[in-house]
């Protein structure tokens, strides 16, 4: 699927705020206690708004999600069939 302009500087929106929050989740234990309980309402925050802004983004620029959670849906519903297909060779 390609992006229009819009879409593309969403996704990039969304790319940036996902990398900001993960670097916080991988260093939250390095932070001063003082610090981190003084960051972690803002970090709250920021996971709020954006998944509330990934909502907004599916709705109105109709973008899916992106292709790591698509690859991972349908990895699982593969395995599901496969798990399917065994079952019923097993009873044959």
């Amino acid at each position: 699927m390609f992006l229009d302009n819009r879409q593309v500087a969403m996704d990039s929106v969304l790319e940036a705020l996902a990398d900001s929050i993960d670097y916080f989740q991988d260093n939250i234990e390095r932070l001063r206690p003082s610090l981190r309980d003084a960051l972690k309402p803002h970090y709250t925050e920021r996971l709020k708004q954006m998944r509330k802004l990934q909502e907004l983004a599916r709705a109105h620029l109709k973008m899916l999600p992106r292709d790591a959670d698509v690859e991972r849906d349908d990895f699982l519903w593969l395995w599901s069939r496969l798990k399917a297909l065994w079952v019923t060779i097993a009873k044959c």
